[in-house]
């Protein structure tokens, strides 16, 4: 991705954490998160994204740690390149509750989301990110994740929709 975007910051491992995510400034418009999600059915404010640990935080990026971040409504796209981010769980709809990490930064003012349904194969998901990051360099949003699935559903090790197709966009596809 820093290839393609030469201005991007890239936070990895240790430096990964969530005091980085919680200060960031709105000089950019995409966040990508590679990591994991961990979903909370009793209370889906609860899910998570793994960060790193430091200081006094616990290394979990929880939904309820968006509410009211003014650090979000600048966002054009978050990237969350994690297992299952999309996931709904319909016990927590009709409470009007975010319902998936992926919905919590929709409802943060975030536009769009690109997030899974289901676990992810880190393999297929390096190859489709960059195939997506490559595109949308050229490409409307949708038409850069089509794209992506459709390259990489070529390719004779990741053919199965297991790898291509977990992958959805939420919010404004235009």
């Amino acid at each position: 991705i820093q290839t393609l975007y030469p201005q991007t910051r890239i936070f990895l491992k240790n430096d990964a954490t969530e005091d980085k995510i919680k200060t960031l400034d709105n000089t950019f418009s995409i966040l990508h998160f590679a990591t994991h999600g961990v979903l909370d059915y009793d209370d889906p404010r609860n899910s998570y994204l793994i960060m790193a640990k430091q200081g006094n935080t616990d290394g979990k990026f929880e939904i309820k740690e968006l509410f009211g971040s003014p650090l979000m409504e600048h966002l054009n796209l978050v990237v969350l390149s994690a297992c299952k981010t999309a996931v709904i769980d319909t016990k927590a709809e009709h409470h009007n509750d975010p319902v998936s990490p992926a919905s919590a930064f929709i409802n943060q003012g975030v536009k769009s989301v690109v997030a899974t349904m289901w676990n992810v194969d880190d393999d297929a998901t390096s190859i489709l990110m960059e195939s997506f990051y490559k595109n949308l360099k050229t490409m409307p949003l949708t038409d850069a994740l089509r794209k992506a699935q459709v390259d990489l559903s070529k390719n004779p090790k990741f053919s199965s929709p297991y790898y291509w197709a977990p992958f959805v966009l939420i919010g404004n596809w235009k």
